[in-house]
């Protein structure tokens, strides 16, 4: 059990994933906002930060960028997207891939989107579309990420996967694949294949929304190379 005398100074230190589901219940109970206290740091963030998604963008995505002066409560202000990082967590992991997609998407969009560096995920599942595991492959630089297919081919028989999603996320805003994000999609693609291992999608999440290679045909790869040709 972790210890939560002090939630705020632990959760700057480890993050909200070091609490388990009865902690974080535990936490919701406990909270009483006293409203009239804390106008005063709203008004304080609101100033620093220029507007009201601005202060949530700095808590959820860079903290550490907020003064002392500045941040007196970032635990209340990450406390509900935790909750929401969660639900949705619980719901792909309930239901089957193909029985709705639209929930894998919504995940992958909370917990990516505003993300400052170039994240690449990989998520495994088993033959009958439930999702075995989710796997931060790499934190790239802005621009790059470095995949490796034989890593996550290896990972996925270890695993007895069936089939594979992967996502990542374009910080600069841009919803149009690289050539090299075509390249890798097709990589993977084609090492998976040798394994009878299915790549069901490959996701790129920005702040304007996402893009899908399997909805743009792109999967298998000869619409890859296609596509990669044409640019």
């Amino acid at each position: 059990m972790v210890d939560i005398s002090n939630i705020s100074d632990h959760v700057s230190k480890n993050g909200f994933g070091s609490f388990s589901n009865l902690e974080m219940l535990a936490i919701l109970q406990s909270l009483h906002p006293d409203i009239n206290g804390h106008l005063k740091d709203a008004k304080t963030l609101l100033n620093y930060c220029g507007s009201f998604t601005n202060v949530i963008n700095a808590a959820q995505e860079q903290p550490t960028a907020l003064t002392p002066e500045s941040n007196p409560n970032l635990f209340g202000l990450r406390l509900p997207s935790e909750i929401t990082y969660r639900c949705l967590k619980h719901q792909i992991h309930a239901q089957t891939y193909l029985e709705n997609p639209e929930n894998v998407i919504e995940y992958l969009k909370h917990s990516m989107q505003g993300l400052p560096v170039e994240q690449f995920r990989v998520i495994y599942l088993n033959g009958r579309n439930q999702i075995l595991k989710e796997e931060f492959q790499t934190n790239g630089t802005v621009s790059t990420a470095a995949v490796y297919p034989r890593e996550v081919v290896k990972t996925a028989l270890r695993l007895n996967s069936s089939a594979l999603i992967l996502a990542h996320n374009h910080p600069s805003g841009n919803l149009q694949p690289s050539k090299d994000d075509i390249k890798i999609t097709d990589r993977i693609y084609s090492a998976a294949k040798l394994f009878d291992i299915a790549l069901h999608d490959h996701l790129i999440i920005t702040n304007n929304g996402y893009f899908s290679f399997a909805d743009k045909n792109l999967i298998p790869n000869f619409n890859i190379y296609q596509h990669l040709n044409s640019k």
